[in-house]
């Protein structure tokens, strides 16, 4: 396979500005084991990362939901019902709190394609656009 990488990212917890956490400088997985937690869909990076670093901490996340849609996310996160780990250069609501996270835990973010296969004219011209896009520029 061929890639990119775009951006390095790290995840913050997110929280609703009215819970027990969201005036902490920081959380760790042990503040977070018994919070019910929104995950990305279980085919994502985020979900396997945050799955295996609960369970490298002897536990599993309590997930109350799986879900691709920032919207939704947001809306269950405001409402206190759970919280959330996103990425840091997701632009959030500011009726939430973005906590980071300790240890920190990064992410490569690109993209990936297979190497010595035939590639649609409009894909080649996506992945020379990616590889030739500077992310500095809008993060």
């Amino acid at each position: 396979f061929n890639y990119h990488v775009m951006m390095k990212d790290h995840y913050v917890f997110c929280v609703s500005k009215d819970h027990r956490l969201a005036g902490k400088d920081a959380v760790t997985f042990d503040m977070v084991r018994d919070e019910p937690i929104i995950l990305f869909r279980t085919d994502s990076v985020q979900n396997r990362t945050i799955s295996s670093i609960f369970n490298a901490h002897g536990t599993a996340p309590n997930v109350i939901l799986h879900s691709s849609q920032l919207y939704t996310i947001e809306s269950f996160v405001k409402s206190g019902t759970a919280g959330a780990f996103l990425y840091s250069s997701i632009p959030i609501s500011k009726e939430l709190a973005a906590l980071p996270v300790e240890p920190e835990i990064t992410s490569r973010i690109g993209v990936v394609w297979k190497k010595g296969t035939f590639i649609h004219s409009k894909t080649s011209e996506f992945v020379d656009f990616v590889t030739g896009f500077d992310m500095k520029i809008i993060v």
